[in-house]
């Protein structure tokens, strides 16, 4: 069962959204954008927040970013 960190509602939605964050690398800053990763949305106070699957994804992700 799912809770919501924010509101502690349990009426959570399952979603998919479109992640977007920065990253720093040898003093650059690097935006990045990754489609379709899983997540949930809270019914009541809308806070999306990520699944553990959304986690490996973007680390997954930015283990491969080039050097």
């Amino acid at each position: 069962m799912n809770i919501c960190p924010v509101c502690n509602s349990l009426r959570i939605q399952s979603t998919i959204v479109l992640y977007k964050n920065q990253y720093v690398k040898h003093g650059k800053q690097y935006e990045f954008e990754i489609p379709n990763v899983p997540a949930l949305i809270c019914d009541d106070c809308k806070e999306t927040f990520l699944t553990y699957e959304a986690d490996d994804i973007i680390d997954q992700y930015l283990r491969n970013i080039p050097s």
